[in-house]
């Protein structure tokens, strides 16, 4: 467990562990104390993390609060003693309660993460603050982080900005990372971007590799700085040589689109698969994704579903969607809609909105699932709030036709408006439907021809249908035959721009970065 590890001399060779273990036969827990230091980190003797334990435990049960504290970081590591988290978390907390920082901030990361305890945030909390106000540096960034997400405390974005100025202060370099970020976004604290770039640069000169990352991807897309490329490249290749794999990834994405001034589809592969070796989600669904499309290599689909799948196990959502769509369509896989109806559920639990969208849109039309037009709302409710802009026109559209889901007027055309504002042509077709003949007041023939346009020239063929209607007729503009022609014959079939019991097209680049 232990064992004895090369000699590092010591500062003191004259006797100076002989004559701590005198006066530690005295009973003093100071001298076991230091001890347990000298045979931990080889001072003045060899490394023997099984003696180091041993001296620590003896000072601990003479009532030495440190000693408990690094007990049980040895008991948590499994160093010198049996791994038993248990009873690391009793020694922390005997630690503790005798007023030990150090140990308060440990068991507070403890609670955070659930390891050998349950997972508690506000007792999470409540230890890292304590500790935090004797400034240890560890919990003022843990802090810093329950503030800025919610952790077992309110959102408090200026709180967590002073937590990570007090860490960076002393510099903490993942603290620094983060205080940049925050002052690159500048919600609730302001935005400094001069002050950012200096935190995220000395941060990624302290070693943080998810600095090196977030300043390359900011100086790839010219964010709060000059857009530069190159060296946005050679900060992910730096990142992901400190085995970051979400660098890896960045970088290989990079590669692929020949930024930086360099195409490379095989040294990009070689970074997925780098990631992917982590154990890194979007590593597998990359490779899928470059399988898929046949990046580097010839298409297969059958490899392709195996990778996405792999990332879909891993809780990606963005994989659990696409995976669904393939089982969907019968793409590398058999075709099962009830099996896309599975994961789908499972992506939209992690309240990812495109899962929402495309669950609801076959909850809608009853395949893979029993039809449930209720549930169907909820989701598009649900996905419409998270601004994706399709839920937004079919929330609309159910509200304003009612049956399972209580009509609702002024709920439809409010979603069909904010659709048509974040430019869905669709919604500008069904308000221009709405205006021509659904409104209770009557027709608006003005109104639905207008809406009608926006969307045609915009090259929407059912816009271009309508329209042609309403200047064939005369409904809201003046008859005219000669231009309603032509919109009929590029119009052809108007069809909606969502086949029912189709999955939504996803983007096969994806959505992240």
């Amino acid at each position: 467990m232990g064992g004895r590890i090369k000699r590092n001399s010591g500062p003191d060779e004259d006797g100076f562990v002989e004559r701590l273990e005198r006066r530690a036969r005295e009973d003093d827990p100071e001298a076991r104390r230091a001890l347990g230091h000298a045979y931990l980190k080889g001072i003045g003797t060899d490394r023997d993390f099984r003696k180091a334990a041993r001296h620590f435990l003896m000072a601990a049960e003479r009532g030495c609060a440190a000693s408990r504290y690094e007990y049980g970081l040895l008991c948590h590591a499994g160093r010198g003693v049996e791994k038993n988290k248990s009873e690391a978390v009793r020694r922390l907390t005997g630690a503790a309660g005798r007023g030990h920082v150090e140990a308060k901030a440990f068991l507070g990361m403890l609670y955070l993460t659930g390891d050998g305890v349950r997972r508690d945030f506000p007792t999470a909390v409540a230890l890292l603050s304590e500790a935090a106000e004797k400034d240890c540096v560890e919990a003022c960034h843990k802090l810093g982080l329950c503030h800025l997400t919610g952790l077992g405390t309110p959102k408090n974005r200026e709180k967590a900005a002073a937590l990570f100025a007090r860490a960076s202060e002393s510099g903490h370099a993942e603290a620094t990372h983060r205080l940049g970020t925050m002052l690159i976004d500048g919600r609730g604290i302001g935005r400094n971007r001069d002050k950012a770039l200096s935190c995220l640069k000395t941060a990624a000169e302290s070693g943080s590799a998810e600095a090196l990352r977030f300043l390359g991807l900011l100086a790839m897309d010219g964010v709060g700085m000059k857009r530069d490329e190159g060296f946005g490249v050679s900060c992910l290749k730096k990142a992901a040589e400190l085995g970051h794999a979400a660098a890896l990834v960045n970088l290989g994405r990079a590669l692929l689109e020949g930024r930086g001034g360099e195409r490379d589809s095989k040294k990009a592969e070689g970074c997925f698969r780098a990631a992917a070796s982590l154990g890194f989600a979007e590593g597998f669904y990359r490779l899928g994704l470059m399988c898929l499309n046949g990046e580097g290599t010839k298409p297969d689909p059958e490899k392709a579903a195996e990778y996405i799948r792999a990332a879909a196990d891993r809780g990606l959502a963005d994989a659990r969607c696409h995976y669904a769509e393939l089982c969907l369509k019968g793409e590398g896989v058999e075709r099962n809609p009830e099996r896309a109806v599975r994961w789908l559920r499972k992506a939209a639990k992690l309240g990812d909105v495109i899962a929402c969208h495309s669950l609801g849109r076959l909850c809608f039309d009853g395949e893979g699932a029993e039809r449930n037009r209720a549930e169907a709302a909820r989701l598009f409710e649900f996905a419409a709030n998270g601004g994706l802009v399709a839920a937004q026109n079919r929330l609309g559209k159910l509200y304003l036709e009612g049956g399972e889901v209580r009509k609702n007027t002024e709920k439809g055309l409010r979603w069909l408006e904010t659709a048509a504002a974040n430019g869905s042509l669709p919604a500008l077709t069904n308000l221009g439907l709405f205006y021509l003949g659904a409104s209770r007041e009557g027709p608006d023939y003005e109104k639905a021809a207008v809406y009608f346009e926006k969307a045609a020239k915009k090259g929407f063929p059912e816009a271009r249908f309508h329209l042609a209607e309403c200047r064939e007729r005369g409904l809201g503009v003046k008859i005219d035959a000669k231009k309603a022609a032509p919109r009929y014959r590029k119009a052809g079939d108007p069809g909606r721009e969502e086949a029912p019991g189709k999955l939504p097209k996803i983007p096969l680049n994806g959505r992240r970065r």
